[in-house]
């Protein structure tokens, strides 16, 4: 993991018991639109990750920032785990039926 994203993830008192998902995971770049508050997070990973990792690093992330600010995470992922996609398929129908 790169300096970059672990003090990402300590800022945000992301579980460090839980970084270990992201050790071969770098932050390629963050766009700030500072006119719209809206933050965009590039990450890069070698393996996919847990849905339950990526909701979680949201929720910390969300908590951090306390809704003054919009943000996107946006993850490019070298090897795919296709035994994660029906959980992130899942969750993605959930919010589609809550709004």
């Amino acid at each position: 993991m790169n300096m970059k994203l672990k003090e990402l993830l300590t800022k945000i008192s992301f579980d460090e018991d839980k970084f270990n998902y992201f050790i071969d995971a770098k932050i390629d770049k963050i766009l700030v639109h500072e006119n719209s508050n809206v933050w965009n997070v590039y990450l890069s990973i070698k393996d996919s990750i847990p849905y339950e990792i990526v909701d979680l690093l949201n929720k910390k992330l969300s908590s951090y920032v306390e809704n003054k600010y919009i943000y996107n995470i946006f993850i490019k992922v070298e090897n795919i785990n296709y035994d994660y996609i029906y959980d992130y398929y899942k969750a993605i129908l959930k919010d589609l039926n809550n709004n």
